[in-house]
């Protein structure tokens, strides 16, 4: 026969079980009741006042994991990329095999300039989940900014392999095939861009460059002018147009190109300079 001690203990352990059960109950209530409350702020893109409650929910249920993805997205956009780090790490300490929390993270370290460490997050969230194609698109343009044109080459033709109808996968592409010395290839991709969006200016502007540095004056030229009326009102573009008008004798609208490059602090490279300075234009 059990003792009068031990079915006292096992009936306080079954209680203080139970009570623990209910106060995490009660912490999760909490918790989700500022999480649903952050979610709208968050939905309508008031981030700060959106984190606030996020802190909240974590603060009453610390194994709340979408609280801690959504604060640390909210952190980022705010600027606070190091504590919006930290919340990212403590997702993936709660759950390792979250592949949002490793492609928020990586994205908060492209806001850093930390590249590296953000192909490392993107490498592991399409490893969790290879068809991922926003982290694949994000790991090409980390790529890129490593200066491994290859490899963010091989990534553009994957997310391009899947979606096919997006103008910034084109012109992704064409920036990794330029880097490489495919200066066509890369004319075709921007040429596919504008045709997916013609409205869209970053296409014409990396067009312009393109055919700029290939002697394709006319074409440039007109890329650039599409590119300003679409807005794209860049150092590049008035700078290269700039000289690009200098070229056609019109001095006058080359200056007014240049001086708006010059207020934007254009700081072309060595050649250009060369080149304003045979044309007889001052930056």
């Amino acid at each position: 026969m059990a003792s009068i001690s031990s079915i006292t203990q096992r009936w306080v352990d079954r209680i203080y079980h139970r009570t623990v059960d209910i106060l995490q109950y009660l912490d999760h209530g909490r918790g989700y009741q500022n999480y649903s409350e952050g979610l709208q702020f968050f939905e309508e893109g008031r981030y700060e006042v959106a984190s606030i409650f996020f802190r909240r929910a974590v603060e009453a249920d610390p194994r709340y994991l979408s609280a801690w993805i959504l604060m640390g997205i909210c952190l980022r956009h705010m600027g606070e990329y190091a504590t919006a780090r930290d919340c990212f790490h403590e997702a993936i300490t709660l759950d390792a095999r979250e592949p949002l929390a490793y492609y928020q993270r990586g994205l908060n370290s492209m806001q850093m300039d930390l590249a590296e460490l953000a192909i490392l997050d993107f490498s592991i969230t399409l490893e969790i989940d290879e068809g991922h194609l926003p982290a694949r698109a994000n790991r090409a343009l980390a790529y890129e900014q490593v200066n491994d044109p290859g490899k963010a080459l091989a990534d553009w033709d994957r997310v391009i392999s899947q979606d096919n109808a997006q103008p910034k996968y084109y012109l992704g592409r064409g920036r990794a095939k330029e880097m490489m010395g495919e200066q066509e290839a890369a004319l075709w991709d921007y040429g596919s861009a504008i045709e997916l969006d013609a409205k869209w200016g970053e296409s014409y502007r990396h067009r312009g460059k393109l055919n700029f540095h290939m002697g394709r004056d006319a074409r440039a030229l007109e890329d650039f002018e599409q590119a300003l009326d679409l807005g794209i009102d860049v150092p590049e573009v008035n700078g290269l147009g700039a000289i690009l008008l200098a070229r056609n004798g019109d001095r006058l609208l080359a200056l007014t190109w240049l001086e708006r490059a010059r207020i934007q602090n254009w700081k072309p490279a060595r050649q250009i300079e060369k080149e304003l300075e045979a044309l007889n234009l001052i930056l």
